[in-house]
């Protein structure tokens, strides 16, 4: 069986693969309608700005997905990082902001926060495990093991974790513990997928 233990990075192939998801995402949400409650409320004049922000400490991650997944609903809607990929964030910070048309940010506002508290949860859990197994010989890898549809996510989203804490050459995996210990090679962590807490969540 082939092993799969590519990282996935951020690149042009990456852009191109969410911009031809989010109209399926945004479709998933908007329940394939459109949001009536926003536009039966909502002048379409009106023009706002909301900053997403941390509810809790943890890894960033998917600010460029999110850009993209904003720019679908409209064109006319700025989405604004306040932090770089990889960046430690505390809670109550602002991640980034989303400007332009009110009807189109509320339109947009979910499933840009589902999107990035799944990629921050992700990238949250690998950088805690890395550190557990800080100065052993166990490694931390990616596997196949990921939600149909989210694996590059998911996986762009680790490499970010590992570069925020500086050991690049690890990564994530699920699978089975191996025991180690004298001329054995190295363990290999297991890891299920789920952590033991919630995706980092962020709220708008």
């Amino acid at each position: 069986m082939t092993r799969d233990f590519d990282q996935a990075a951020w690149d042009d192939a990456l852009a191109a693969h969410v911009a031809s998801r989010a109209p399926e995402w945004l479709a998933e949400d908007l329940g394939h309608e459109c949001d009536w409650t926003t536009l039966a409320t909502v002048p379409a004049a009106a023009t706002a700005s909301l900053a997403v922000v941390a509810r809790r400490d943890g890894v960033i991650a998917g600010l460029p997905a999110a850009a993209i997944v904003a720019r679908a609903v409209d064109p006319a809607l700025s989405f604004v990082a306040a932090l770089a990929e990889g960046a430690r964030v505390e809670r109550g910070a602002a991640v980034a902001t989303i400007s332009g048309p009110t009807r189109s940010i509320l339109t947009a506002e979910r499933t840009v926060l589902n999107l990035l508290g799944r990629t921050c949860g992700v990238a949250t859990g690998t950088a805690r495990l890395v550190e557990a197994v800080a100065g052993t010989r166990c490694r931390v890898y990616d596997t196949r093991k990921t939600v149909p549809g989210w694996r590059l996510l998911d996986k762009s989203a680790v490499r970010v974790a590992m570069a925020s804490t500086m050991r690049s050459s690890s990564r994530t995996t699920t699978g089975r513990h191996s025991p180690s210990g004298g001329s054995t090679p190295p363990a290999r962590c297991a890891w299920r997928g789920s952590f033991s807490r919630p995706p980092c969540p962020l709220s708008g």
